[in-house]
């Protein structure tokens, strides 16, 4: 197998390859993304880098951690708090990087370069990985944090019998989960982890060399400052949101409609882990025949307790069993590289499944463009060509028993896939980016240098993020007023809200624009008529 440098640069381009298509082009998502990049943004504008806001409402559910990344990425691109979204996004795409090439070093660890690399390149063709390297949020550095205590975890419970010391991988261990503590609250995996391996063994000796004491005050020297400020400053708040209304409600009920029952990971993997999803039953062979190895111990230690605990939290997000996709990833590798007998329901049924989910990635492009007006250009009929090639070539390989042939072509149709979707799909479709219309709106509108801005029925994050922290989120009858009282004023009125805007209206406004798009939240179809009053 090649060298380190060749594997890593591979690596790394086939990631850019992947995620850079609709990076810099697709507008501010709604809601998470457009919440921590604003609050980022404010952050920026008062100089407090301690407590976390969205306009005047304390946003006290995830630490520190992600904010302080975005405010480095902006302060190293040097655009300031009128930084477009990419710039926000930059954590979770080296974020993404990272998590992709600790799980090749792992994988060859654990088995060698070729099992490393083949690990790392199924796990960046995922279709959620490259959703979240796209995403100003939590999730893409989370990854790499608890990748990376993953490896440390590894090199310290392996060699478990020898008598030397941890060199210095307990430092990593300790770090890497302070730093996944200060990204997310996440200590979760690695504990898991060690509780199955402790269980499965019956021994704790091996615990020593983790270094309890010494880490546990890395772990504080990483956490505690921050931690100890936010509780001053928010005189407990901070607490009682992460943990009382953030995490307790997750686990005990559905939060924010995202509920769903057990299973539904299972059955949502064929999408999100697409198309490197045909080879998970493969990887669950290995992973069977060598339960009594070492490397196939530690792998199932990492998946089975972390997957089935969030099969049975209440709210369920696509993105929460992404922590076990790495692990897979080595194990589909190794099996990739050592399995020899290979059963026909292996190749035939994960295979058939996986084609059918990319004829409904293509579906879904199509109905996408026709549905919001999106323009049916040559790139895209060229990569939806390009792809069906590709899909039957995948499907033809893993037939007649290539299984290394078929995991390059649905490599290869990731890149293509993700490049038509993102590169083209989205950002042409522009009844999906009604905040990013408000903002050129107000820009073209605005009757003076500093308009008043609000909105009454759109209180969408991403209008704030892309107008600025002082757009005005009110009622039908404030904005009536603010039109009255305030000269200069700008106002935004949902369809649903006219009626009642009307009605309370006691001066007369001028109808400037109409905007009608997409509302991805909600999922409906939404108009906004700007109206305007005259300059002071």
């Amino acid at each position: 197998m090649h060298s380190w440098p060749v594997i890593v640069t591979a690596l790394v381009l086939l990631c850019l390859l992947l995620w850079l298509p609709g990076f810099t082009t697709i507008g501010p998502m709604d809601r998470d993304e457009s919440r921590f990049a604003q609050a980022t943004t404010q952050m920026l504008e008062t100089g407090d880098f301690v407590d976390i806001s969205f306009q005047d409402e304390a946003r006290h559910k995830k630490p520190v951690g992600i904010y302080w990344l975005q405010v480095a990425a902006v302060t190293a691109v040097g655009s300031g708090t009128d930084s477009p979204i990419w710039v926000y996004r930059l954590p979770s795409l080296f974020g993404a990087i990272a998590a992709v090439l600790i799980t090749a070093f792992l994988g060859a660890a654990m088995f060698d370069r070729r099992v490393g690399f083949l690990a790392g390149a199924a796990l960046a063709t995922t279709v959620i990985l490259g959703v979240e390297a796209r995403l100003a949020k939590t999730d893409a550095v989370l990854l790499a944090c608890l990748v990376a205590s993953q490896w440390a975890l590894w090199h310290l419970w392996s060699r478990r019998d020898e008598v030397a010391g941890s060199n210095g991988w307990w430092v990593l261990f300790w770090l890497a989960l302070g730093a996944a503590i200060l990204v997310k609250l996440q200590p979760l995996l690695a504990l898991f982890t060690i509780l199955a391996l402790v269980a499965w063994e019956r021994r704790l000796d091996w615990l020593r060399r983790l270094r309890p004491v010494y880490g546990l005050l890395v772990l504080a020297l990483v956490v505690a400052p921050w931690f100890v400020l936010i509780l001053v400053q928010s005189e407990g708040a901070f607490l009682q949101a992460s943990l009382g209304d953030d995490i307790f409600a997750k686990v005990l009920e559905g939060q924010a409609t995202h509920g769903a029952p057990p299973g539904t990971y299972l059955l949502a993997m064929w999408a999100t882990a697409w198309p490197f999803v045909a080879l998970v039953p493969l990887a669950l062979v290995w992973l069977w025949r060598h339960r009594h190895d070492d490397r196939a111990k530690f792998l199932l230690a990492w998946i089975v307790p972390f997957w089935l605990v969030f099969e049975l939290v209440a709210t369920k997000l696509p993105h929460y069993v992404m922590p076990t996709y790495p692990a897979l990833a080595i194990a589909a590798a190794a099996a990739l590289v050592t399995l020899e007998r290979r059963r026909p329901w292996l190749i035939g049924l994960p295979v058939a499944i996986t084609v059918l989910v990319g004829l409904g990635l293509a579906a879904a492009a199509v109905v996408v463009t026709h549905l919001l007006d999106a323009p049916l250009t040559f790139a895209i009929w060229t990569g939806a060509g390009v792809g069906a090639v590709l899909l039957f070539l995948a499907a033809r390989a893993a037939w007649a028993g290539s299984w290394r042939g078929s995991a390059a072509s649905f490599a290869a149709l990731a890149v293509v896939v993700y490049a038509t979707l993102y590169g083209h799909v989205f950002p042409g479709a522009k009844a999906l980016w009604l905040s990013p219309a408000m903002a050129e709106a107000v820009r073209i509108y605005a009757p003076c240098p500093n308009p008043t801005v609000a909105s009454t029925g759109y209180h969408e994050p991403s209008a704030v993020f892309l107008i600025g922290t002082d757009l005005r989120l009110i009622g039908p009858d404030a904005a009536a007023d603010l039109m009255r009282d305030v000269p200069c004023t700008l106002v935004f009125v949902d369809d649903r809200q006219q009626a009642a805007f009307q009605d309370a209206l006691e001066v007369p406004v001028r109808t400037l624009t109409t905007l009608h798009g997409w509302r991805l939240n909600g999922g409906r179809w939404t108009t906004l008529t700007l109206y305007g009053n005259q300059p002071g």
